[in-house]
């Protein structure tokens, strides 16, 4: 026996893989076999990192092998890359519209905005009212996660994904008052 034996890494040998909290990692593995001893895939050793979904970057996985007559197969690599693209989600708190009357004062509900990976974000509010002018007033949520991601309509964002959105209507149904002195 003057070959050694040759290894196959089942599946790609570099993979992209979401980032998640709910699914762990199965590698498919690789099988090996000689010219001599036939198929040898239990004698596959895997080493490297173990992949952790949770964890974006690129693992490294190798398989060895060896036949009965100590030889050695090249050793092959399967490269993981975890990756985060998905972005945060903002849920308004309260209404999406309302109606406030002219002149009288609004404090926002605001939203709150969490990532899959990364839980709870910091949400960032763009827009204002001024109940002092009549008008429709749009206010925006958004967040960013620790990735970049941010779910302002970016081609990574499913559809619920987008900022959210409250549309404040600021009407003037008030009679006027006429007070007479003596």
């Amino acid at each position: 026996d003057k070959h050694k034996p040759i290894i196959n890494v089942l599946g790609s040998d570099h993979l992209t893989i979401e980032a998640t909290h709910d699914e762990n990692y199965v590698d498919a593995g690789a099988t090996c076999s000689d010219h001599v001893d036939g198929v040898i895939s239990q004698s596959v050793e895997v080493s490297g990192d173990v992949v952790n979904l949770v964890q974006p970057r690129t693992y490294t996985i190798t398989y060895t092998c060896q036949d009965a007559a100590g030889h050695k197969a090249d050793p092959m690599i399967r490269r993981v890359t975890v990756v985060d693209t998905t972005c945060p989600t903002c849920k308004v708190t309260g209404k999406k519209t309302i109606m406030r009357e002219a002149s009288f004062t609004y404090s926002d509900a605001g939203a709150v905005c969490t990532d899959s990976l990364n839980g709870p974000q910091r949400t960032v509010v763009r827009g204002k009212v001024n109940t002092e002018s009549t008008g429709t007033y749009k206010i925006t949520y958004s967040a960013t996660d620790k990735a970049g991601n941010t779910n302002t309509g970016g081609k990574r964002c499913n559809k619920g994904q987008l900022e959210q959105v409250r549309t404040v209507i600021v009407k003037d149904t008030l009679k006027p008052v006429i007070a007479l002195h003596f």
